[in-house]
């Protein structure tokens, strides 16, 4: 029933979530930039950056040097009763069609509710970025990050950035929902964390306060709804590659010229899968386009093409084996594939998808061209 009731809200979501503040004023709603939670002692710890509309008014200019939002935390045993504490604090009711960032503590063990009250919520943004973290949500979603007018549109852009060079997989909030709902709760999301330093030297010489930084240098699985494995960058890119969802990423190769940097992207890819006795094989064509800075010899470009293509297929084969032979989680699209191709082999899978995705034997050609 739970995957049913996602599934249809999510459709009905589509249609109706670019509504925007349904009529109501803005001085009666609070605008929610970004979301944290944390696991609370009976629940959820909820913090909300919310917009300060009284500083973007008609007559008040947005100061991109000053913060206009603010955070708000309540605790509550359901998502929807900690929103409500909030909404005491503020007197508004909490308008989420402009939230940019879900932050989910990797202590959390109830992702389902997470996932599920910003679903039945139809002014839930679908695009926003769903993230996790290993520390504190709020203290993400509290970030001191000045430049723009609002810190959580900052925040999205390194999502959106780290997204495009293969640093992260794709965490928008309907492809994180669609792919939980197709593999009975598996997902992969990014792994954010904070630092902090100074904007640059300027800053520091004005005696400014160093600002925070936030990065993404891991990701975790999520398995049977629950936070599993974490998994490092080589991983994620070759889940990405795998997926070809790699727009432009810097790949560094040795040669006998030397270490170089060159820029690669997927150009395509194609899956054809058949079953051979007691297992799966999965044969995979991945080509990608080399970019480089300056023009070189012939046996230059060979070379550094060669060590391009042992590389992307390292980094999908590591893939593979940590999320089919050592997790049996399908963030590799294996149930969509097998579905789209064999309805009968796709039977098998949801009989016992753990043991079918354990049995998958993958065969990884990549090819790269210029």
């Amino acid at each position: 029933m739970k995957k049913i009731s996602l599934m249809c809200v999510l459709i009905l979501l589509v249609s109706i979530t670019f509504s925007g503040c349904g009529g109501r004023k803005p001085d009666s709603v609070g605008i929610v930039q970004a979301v944290g939670i944390d696991k609370a002692e009976d629940g959820f710890k909820l913090s909300l950056q919310v917009f300060r509309v009284s500083s973007a008014g008609s007559q008040t200019p947005i100061d991109s040097s000053k913060s206009n939002v603010e955070v708000i935390s309540a605790e509550g045993k359901t998502i929807a009763n900690a929103v409500e504490m909030c909404e005491n604090q503020l007197g508004k009711k909490m308008f989420f069609g402009h939230n940019q960032l879900l932050v989910i503590n990797k202590e959390v063990n109830d992702i389902y509710s997470c996932l599920e009250y910003f679903i039945n919520n139809f002014d839930a943004y679908l695009k926003m970025v769903v993230a996790a973290t290993e520390k504190s949500a709020k203290d993400i979603i509290s970030a001191d990050i000045s430049s723009g007018a609002v810190a959580a549109e900052t925040m999205k852009k390194i999502f959106d950035v780290s997204k495009k060079d293969g640093y992260s997989t794709d965490s928008r909030f309907f492809k994180v929902v669609s792919n939980y709902i197709n593999t009975d709760g598996t997902a992969v999301l990014p792994l954010i964390e904070k630092r902090a330093q100074a904007i640059s030297d300027k800053s520091k010489e004005s005696g400014e306060p160093a600002q925070d930084s936030l990065e993404i240098k891991k990701a975790i699985l999520i398995k049977n709804s629950k936070f599993s494995k974490t998994l490092d960058m080589d991983e994620v890119f070759g889940i990405n590659y795998f997926l070809s969802e790699i727009d432009d990423s810097d790949m560094i190769v040795n040669t006998s010229y030397g270490k170089e940097s060159v820029k690669v992207k997927n150009v395509k890819q194609s899956s054809e899968i058949t079953e051979q006795n007691d297992s799966v094989k999965l044969d995979k064509k991945i080509t990608v386009r080399i970019t480089l800075d300056k023009e070189e010899s012939k046996d230059h470009r060979d070379a550094i093409k060669s060590e391009v293509e042992k590389k992307v297929k390292e980094y999908t084969e590591s893939a593979c084996q940590k999320m089919l032979s050592e997790n049996s989680a399908d963030v590799l699209g294996i149930t969509a594939l097998v579905r789209q191709t064999d309805y009968k082999l796709y039977k098998k899978l949801i009989d016992d998808r753990e043991e079918f995705l354990k049995n998958v034997k993958t065969n990884i050609k990549v090819s790269a061209v210029y």
